[in-house]
């Protein structure tokens, strides 16, 4: 059976697993931005790199948990959103290229290293804010329940075309709003049960049955996706893929070559595949998660109007659950499994107890 929205239960249901991968990523980025600032010997440019990444994961969690039923938060998190997301594919294809270009050899490396302010310049600033500035100017930032269940990020076509039909349309009810952002906000904030809710939603489809999409508002759907973030994903996704299976190919080339090659390759430094290994499978990952999100955007840019079925439900079940889940992978990648990060966690939180510990018979002592 199919919708033309989301339901309330299904929302909810949305809403629960959003919730819960944003605090996984929260708790792994910060491990790792942690782990950057206690520990001086873990400062490599991979670390940093990674360090660029956490950051831009833990503000876009922070877009996440904003709520999204008042419009001028919404906003605002959908271009938080945008920024963040824009700035992660970018440090992490940044990421899969530093890593390619240190293992052609020691030059390409050097050239790495003087690379990475020209980096942070396009990956921090002048892309994203390009691309938040160009959804500002064109006023497309908010919410659509097609393509975003329970966070902001792109008005949809159907509420453009709301918004160009609002003078024509009759209001048959005027105390509720037409938009369907609105009447669900209002069902949630003012009905605690989810009953009138689904009543209030019937409700809405039977008044906006009569909203047909025009081609206009379907070209600047397209133009909005791909400007606000899609058309950088996709592109960011192939090319650390790219760059991925180059270095893998590398990699186990160096494995397989004699050891008087293998040190004039690559140095006595990188003799040890596995950190290289772990620092290529953020891409990968990465490519992974972004899987559901890059299907439910393509079905939108060629299909504004397909019904929200059960397939859809779980595309966007699985969007919540990788979307904000980058930060989580990465701090299980590089916190969790690295020994030599998890030994040193272990080392400052047992000094930590102990001299908690310490301070016990003391404060016994002095009470008795």
């Amino acid at each position: 059976m199919s919708a033309s929205h989301f339901s309330v239960v299904q929302i909810e249901v949305i809403r629960g697993i959003l919730y819960s991968c944003c605090t996984l990523s929260f708790f792994g980025s910060f491990s790792i931005i942690l782990a950057f600032c206690l520990f001086p010997e873990l400062r490599t440019t991979n670390r940093k790199i990674l360090l660029f990444i956490s950051l831009a994961d833990l503000i876009t969690i922070t877009a996440y948990i904003l709520p999204p039923w008042q419009e001028s938060a919404c906003k605002v998190s959908s271009l938080i959103n945008m920024y963040s997301s824009i700035s992660s594919f970018l440090w992490t294809l940044c990421l899969a290229f530093f890593l390619y270009l240190k293992l052609m050899n020691k030059r390409s490396s050097d050239v790495a290293e003087k690379l990475l302010p020209v980096f942070f310049v396009l990956s921090s600033i002048l892309v994203p804010i390009g691309c938040v500035t160009s959804i500002a100017l064109m006023d497309q930032e908010g919410r659509d329940e097609r393509l975003s269940p329970y966070w902001c990020w792109l008005k949809g076509a159907e509420e453009m075309v709301r918004l160009q039909n609002s003078t024509s349309m009759p209001t048959t009810h005027p105390s509720h709003p037409t938009s369907p952002s609105s009447i669900l906000s209002s069902s949630i904030t003012e009905h605690n049960n989810l009953y009138e809710a689904e009543l209030l939603r019937e409700y809405l489809e039977l008044m906006n049955s009569d909203v047909t999409f025009t081609e206009s508002s379907k070209k600047l759907l397209i133009i909005s996706i791909l400007i606000g973030g899609k058309a950088i994903e996709w592109s960011c996704l192939l090319l650390s893929l790219f760059f991925f299976i180059l270095s893998y190919w590398r990699l186990r080339k160096y494995a397989r070559s004699p050891e008087n090659e293998w040190q004039m390759l690559i140095g006595e430094a990188e003799k040890h595949s596995s950190p290289s290994m772990k620092f290529l499978c953020a891409p990968l990952i990465l490519c992974c998660l972004r899987i559901p999100s890059a299907i439910r955007s393509l079905r939108s840019i060629a299909n504004p109007e397909h019904p929200v079925d059960t397939a859809e439900f779980i595309f966007a079940i699985l969007q919540a659950m990788g979307d904000p889940a980058q930060g989580f992978a990465n701090g299980l990648l590089f916190v969790g499994f690295t020994s030599k990060v998890r030994e040193k966690y272990y080392s400052l939180f047992s000094r930590f107890f102990r001299s908690i510990s310490s301070h016990f018979p003391t404060a016994y002592q002095s009470i008795h």
